[in-house]
């Protein structure tokens, strides 16, 4: 739907000017990863994401690591962007409760 919408929007059609400037800011501050993590994650992605790219979550991931936080990343083979959402369910649900149940979070991390 937004692809639909907006999609042949570009430059000045789609943002007003300094518009990205005012932006930067706020974009870096919510970059994943970029602040503190108080627990652990569960990354999980379609290796054929075109929306974001794998590449970006393996730094992602790489960069949680570094910052000492456990990690489980799953790579679901053949699914993009939305189509990881139902096959990713059972195991994400599996992940929850075992925080619940005060389980270690499993971790890819290198020790």
């Amino acid at each position: 739907m937004v692809i639909a919408t907006y999609g042949a929007l570009t430059g000045s059609k789609l943002l007003r000017a300094g518009a990205a400037q005012k932006m930067e800011r706020f974009l870096t501050e919510n970059e994943p990863g970029a602040g503190p993590v108080a627990g652990p994650a569960l990354v999980q992605q379609g290796d054929a994401d075109r929306i974001v790219d794998p590449s970006a979550t393996a730094e992602l991931v790489g960069r949680l690591c570094r910052k000492g936080v456990r990690v489980e990343y799953e790579s679901y083979q053949g699914r993009d962007h939305n189509g990881v959402l139902m096959p990713s369910l059972p195991e994400t649900l599996s992940w929850i409760a075992g925080r619940f149940a005060g389980d270690t979070a499993p971790s890819d991390c290198a020790s």
